[in-house]
Order: structure tokens, then C-alpha cells, then sequence
């Protein structure tokens, strides 16, 4: 109701609200809810209950794992949407790839498995790379221009 009415009312286990609300209202409404899954690399990945959760609940989920985990939290995230009787093709899923410090052939290739592994959505980032604001922009300029050139998507 947040994201969808003026003055949202809003009474459950454990809070209240009354009385508040956003204006101006976002145009896409409702707001989809994406799910970070898992820690980082290198750190132990989700629980059961986030896993459930997100096929309970979420439109789509980040995959911040390492990307062997991604296939089997993938289908355990499928799994509880159908139990939930949600479409599990409905569920987005975003891969990142890092592209400072990779040549174009790196990151693309790192699209491709991010895209085999059944992301529906992938982010391309700059950070991390020790890259000053005008380096960072030529960088999505040039990613633009090769996923551009592979017939690839944007949207």
C-alpha cells in the first residue's frame, strides 16, 4: 500500500502505521521487490528461508554468490514458487559482472554464463576498479556500444 495509495494505513504483528504516505506516488506502480541472495563472494551462501521467501514473495533476486551456487539456488527458488502456485518464470534473476579490469571479451563472456545460468537480468559494473567518474562512463560507453554489437538487450 505504501507505494500504491496517498495514506496508506498499515496494522500487523508488530508495527502500525497510519497517517503517512509518499507524494508524488512512483508512476510503475506497484514497485517490484528484488532479493539480495547470499553474502558476497566468499561468504556462505543463503538460507532455506530467503530461498523461500523469494519464491514466495519476491519479483526478482540478485545473485551475489559465487556462481556455482547459482544453479541450485535457482531451482530451489523455482521450487517455492510452485509450492507458493506463483509462475517461477515471473521471478527475475540478475547476474553482475565486473568489467573494470576485464578486457571486453572478459565481461562479455562472464554475460554469456550469467545468461546460460538463466539470469533474465544482468548489471554491468564499474566499481572496484580504482576508476575515476569520467573513467567509469567511457567504460559503460564502451560496454554499451559491444552488447550493442552482439544483438544483446537493454531493457
Amino acid at each position: 500500500a505504501l507505494w500504491t495509495d496517498l495514506t496508506p494505513t498499515f496494522s500487523g504483528r508488530f508495527d502500525q502505521v497510519d497517517g503517512f504516505g509518499i507524494d508524488p506516488l512512483p508512476v510503475n506502480r506497484p514497485i517490484p521487490i528484488w532479493v539480495g541472495a547470499g553474502g558476497g563472494l566468499g561468504k556462505p551462501g543463503p538460507r532455506e528461508a530467503l530461498l523461500r521467501r523469494i519464491g514466495r514473495l519476491s519479483d526478482g533476486w540478485f545473485a551475489v554468490v559465487p556462481s556455482p551456487q547459482v544453479a541450485g539456488m535457482h531451482a530451489q527458488i523455482r521450487e517455492h514458487a510452485l509450492d507458493a502456485g506463483r509462475d517461477p518464470d515471473a521471478i527475475g534473476f540478475e547476474g553482475g559482472i565486473g568489467m573494470a579490469g576485464n578486457t571486453n571479451e572478459e565481461w562479455l563472456g562472464r554475460l554469456h554464463d550469467w545468461r546460460r545460468a538463466g539470469a533474465s537480468h544482468g548489471c554491468l559494473r564499474t566499481l572496484d576498479g580504482g576508476l575515476d567518474a569520467n573513467a567509469q562512463l567511457a567504460l559503460m560507453q564502451e560496454s554499451h556500444r559491444v552488447v550493442v554489437g552482439e544483438g544483446l538487450s537493454l531493457a
